[in-house]
Formats: C-alpha cells, structure tokens, sequence
C-alpha cells in the first residue's frame, strides 16, 4: 500500500479516487458503475 494511502486511512478517510483505483472508464461504464452503485474497497 502507498504511503499516502496509509496517511490518509490514519486521518480517517473513507473515499479515494483516482488512477490507483480504476483506470479511465468511457462513459457508458462509468454511468453503469454509478447506476449499480460503488462499494468501498480498503486495503490493509
């Protein structure tokens, strides 16, 4: 795990976004994903 996932799980965050996450979606993936709904995934 990066260090700045580690800091920012130490100070209490529930969300992250970004690259580290998910590549780049097109849009139709990204509206499905959404309409689904987004489970939080943290890795320790």
């Amino acid at each position: 795990m990066p260090e700045e996932m580690r800091a920012l799980l130490k100070k209490g965050c529930k969300y992250g976004q970004g690259f580290y996450f998910s590549k780049a979606l097109p849009a139709g993936q990204t509206v499905a994903l959404l309409e689904v709904g987004v489970k939080p995934i943290l890795m320790a």
